[in-house]
């Protein structure tokens, strides 16, 4: 037993050692798990900083309602796999802040990966994969960092969503909104969302953003090789603005014998500004770079070009502050 508790007490000076400062910096009380029942007792006793030390299954649904850091020994990546079809986490509470570092949460049976009713989140650098959803939240929402891949959903809010940085990559849906789907403010700050797919035997809608009434503002980085069989490869918005000061739509692309349109972007009964960024290389029947119908179009900046078969396609009139003219664009170049 003496010899047990020394050697306990030793791995747990290892790993503060090989733990980031900042972690440790943030972290009142530090627990070291093993099993699925010595992480359930660290989270009732709400430690800050919890070390992983091997994969785990998790026999049930983890609940967290505080603020909670994971990290692993010595830069492994553990796994907590989910083999009882529920959900990985469940978070309640306000302004509550889940960290990780080098934590794979898995799900072998397509399980939920986190689901949040709190006020608000902020989840930075969580690794979800083969997960119904990486993220669902009915409030707000902040990604910071981190890889949500191989699921149906990689994030479906109900509140505001905030991006900074992170991959939402690498999911395959039969529906709507593969990589975001969410129905309030969206701010793109940075990170990748790339490689969706949106597909079935019904047209579907959105591969890489779908917004039903709300706001999409888009700030920074990549919106790239989306593909939906039906319309807006890259973002379909209906019924809300899109704002577009920086980043990139590229590659993306609405195919289903090229009857789909909005390769980058599909837009209807909304409006559209454009006032920088780049929107190039993407794909679709009509309206390669945008698609917009019954939409206010603004063109004041950015640079969209190099779209198949049309930079944009609008039923409407919209007017180009690049070249200074108003167009009535049905189909075409720009």
């Amino acid at each position: 037993m003496m010899k047990l508790r020394k050697k306990l007490l030793t791995l747990l000076l290892v790993c503060i050692m090989v733990i980031p400062g900042s972690l440790v910096a943030n972290a009142a009380t530090t627990a070291l798990v093993t099993d699925y029942s010595s992480l359930v007792t660290a989270l009732s006793n709400k430690v800050d900083l919890i070390v992983i030390l091997n994969d785990i299954t998790l026999e049930d649904t983890l609940n967290i309602d505080y603020n909670v850091s994971f990290t692993s020994y010595n830069n492994e990546s553990p796994i907590l796999n989910n083999t009882y079809g529920k959900t990985h986490i469940t978070v309640t509470g306000t302004d509550i802040s889940i960290s990780f570092e080098n934590i794979v949460l898995y799900g072998e049976n397509w399980q939920g990966g986190i689901y949040s009713t709190a006020d608000s989140l902020l989840i930075q650098n969580a690794y979800i994969i083969k997960c119904t959803f990486a993220v669902r939240t009915e409030g707000n929402l902040i990604i910071d960092g981190g890889t949500y891949s191989q699921g149906s959903v990689g994030i479906l809010c109900n509140g505001d969503l905030t991006i900074e940085d992170g991959n939402i990559e690498d999911n395959r849906v039969t529906g709507y909104g593969c990589g975001i789907s969410c129905s309030g403010t969206v701010t793109i700050n940075g990170g990748r969302i790339a490689n969706n797919f949106a597909g079935g035997n019904t047209p579907c809608n959105g591969a890489g953003i779908y917004i039903n009434g709300g706001t999409l503002n888009i700030n920074g980085g990549e919106i790239s090789n989306n593909t939906v069989y039906g319309n807006g490869g890259g973002i379909f918005i209906a019924g809300g603005t899109l704002n577009m000061y920086g980043g990139e739509i590229s590659g993306n692309s609405a195919l289903y014998y090229f009857t789909d349109n909005g390769g980058g972007i599909y837009a209807t009964s909304s409006t559209i500004n454009i006032y920088g960024g780049t929107i190039t290389g993407n794909l679709a029947g009509a309206g390669g770079g945008i698609y917009a119908v019954s939409c206010i179009l603004n063109i004041a900046g950015g640079d969209i070009n190099s779209n198949t078969p049309d930079d944009i396609y609008s039923n409407t009139y919209y007017t180009n502050n690049n070249s200074s003219e108003t167009f009535m664009k049905m189909r075409g170049v720009l």
